[in-house]
């Protein structure tokens, strides 16, 4: 995505519907470590923290897009879902410009992984180097201990 864009703002999602495994403020710095590691130097890049529907940034922030991922046909099924309630949201708040959609596709080798199916590995003690690069599998791993750690 920084690719597209001199300035990119990512933002980790805070959704009460939703059960995660990790924190918001962990998801935050898993990203920083990403980025981190990704030594992204052509685009100016800010992450945080956000409450609010997705629309509700982008107005706020007079974002040009929103970027998204899709490994599949499946995502891509959810993924329009999402897009046409934030279009119909968006005709209700603001009819300065467009509410767009980037899709970007996975790689073809990273097509099949999801966070269900590391978290079943990392449930078992399974090793998932396989589903995630190195640097972040050993993060991962390190977070799931500290977790396990503090609730036995």
């Amino acid at each position: 995505a920084a690719k597209t864009c001199n300035k990119l703002i990512i933002l980790v999602m805070e959704n009460y519907g939703k059960k995660f495994n990790f924190s918001s403020e962990q998801r935050l710095e898993l990203v920083q470590i990403a980025l981190n590691e990704l030594q992204i130097a052509d685009c100016q890049i800010e992450v945080k923290i956000s409450d609010k529907l997705l629309i509700d940034e982008y107005i706020a922030l007079n974002a040009d897009f929103v970027v998204r991922g899709i490994r599949n046909t499946a995502d891509l099924e959810y993924e329009m879902t999402y897009e046409n309630i934030n279009k119909n949201l968006y005709l209700t708040k603001s009819a300065t410009k467009s509410f767009e959609v980037m899709y970007l596709l996975a790689s073809a080798n990273l097509t099949h992984i999801s966070s269900t199916s590391v978290r079943q590995l990392l449930t078992n003690e399974q090793n998932f180097a396989n589903y995630a690069q190195v640097w972040l599998a050993d993060v991962v791993a390190q977070k799931i201990k500290e977790y396990f750690n503090h609730v036995n």
